[in-house]
């Protein structure tokens, strides 16, 4: 097992406490939904498909609810990209995806957020196997983050 010097743990360290430290974990990590640190969280995603053999599609919703008595700040993330479904199936070919905010929500209210994504498959090679991979994020500024990861398998015909 690899040990980290005390030089690497004091940098991490130093970068976490500036707020300087990457926060954007992978969505598939994190619940889906829940209460943590009196703000409620909820991320869906739903209705993949591939349509009228040009397209594909993927709806998603976003909620928060500021159970604290301050202001919470947040941004949320549509992830909508197609790619290749082979052993590289990392190279994307048609992307739809967006991050939103930051905004804020109020102590004592709730806000939803709908999205829907579609990414162009016309200059996409077609009679081959794709995956439609999306997921759903939201991120409190400081705070926890919720996010909802879900696959489709098609043959762009």
């Amino acid at each position: 097992m690899r040990m980290l010097n005390s030089t690497t743990i004091l940098t991490l360290l130093g970068l976490v406490l500036l707020g300087l430290a990457p926060t954007w974990a992978d969505p598939c990590d994190d619940p889906s939904n829940g209460v943590q640190e009196n703000i409620l969280g909820v991320v869906e995603v739903y209705n993949l498909g591939y349509h009228m053999n040009s397209y594909t599609q993927s709806s998603h919703r976003v909620t928060i609810e500021n159970q604290t008595d301050r202001d919470v700040e947040y941004k949320y993330e549509c992830n909508h990209n197609v790619v290749i479904d082979d052993a590289n199936d990392n190279i994307v070919v048609a992307s739809a995806t967006h991050e939103f905010g930051p905004y804020t929500v109020d102590p004592g209210v709730t806000k939803w957020y709908f999205q829907t994504r579609a990414a162009s498959l016309h200059n996409v090679l077609r009679d081959r196997d794709y995956i439609l991979k999306t997921y759903t994020a939201l991120r409190v500024t400081g705070g926890p983050s919720w996010g909802i990861c879900r696959e489709y398998g098609f043959r762009h015909q």
